[in-house]
């Protein structure tokens, strides 16, 4: 038995030929053009941050979809915008230390995801979520090398073990 031709189509039938191309249709229909994408542009990975701060970025080909953004695995909250897009988070309600922002664009709730993520470091000093000047003092007060662990050492703000210029440092550049 010879293989059908497309003129033929299986036992002769000119129509097998148009659901293959109307199938083929409906997939361009389905599947975006273009790979969407999102990129978190601000913090940038490793930054210090304190108090109430807004996580900026990028998305592409999104369309009328959304971008969401989550904090340490968190429930993915709505960003405002789309490209660029903006999302406020009160990072004075977290512990200090390394936390993890992910930012999540799609065309539409069934759709394929695509994310980008960031680590930051959270340093409210004194945890009011403003720094100013008991988060100063707390600094100048521990200068020196930080206790052996598992003391707490709430001053080393960069996490090297030692209060020092880097942590009056991230004081002075996160002042509120």
């Amino acid at each position: 038995m010879a293989c059908p031709t497309p003129r033929q189509g299986r036992e002769g039938n000119p129509t097998n030929m148009k659901a293959v191309a109307l199938t083929a249709a409906m997939l361009l229909m389905v599947m975006p053009a273009h790979a969407i994408d999102v990129a978190i542009t601000s913090p940038g990975d490793g930054e210090t941050v304190s108090g109430t701060i807004v996580v900026t970025g990028t998305s592409q080909d999104v369309g009328a979809g959304l971008v969401s953004v989550s904090i340490d695995s968190g429930p993915f909250q709505p960003a405002q915008g789309l490209d660029p897009w903006t999302f406020a988070w009160e990072a004075g309600g977290v512990p200090d230390g390394p936390h993890a922002i992910t930012a999540r664009a799609r065309q539409c709730i069934q759709c394929t995801a695509v994310f980008d993520s960031v680590d930051v470091i959270v340093s409210n000093g004194d945890g009011d979520g403003v720094v100013g000047i008991t988060d100063l003092l707390m600094v100048l007060g521990a200068w020196g090398p930080c206790p052996s662990p598992p003391a707490a050492c709430p001053a080393d703000l960069d996490g090297d073990g030692t209060v020092g210029i880097t942590d009056f440092l991230i004081v002075l550049t996160n002042w509120s």
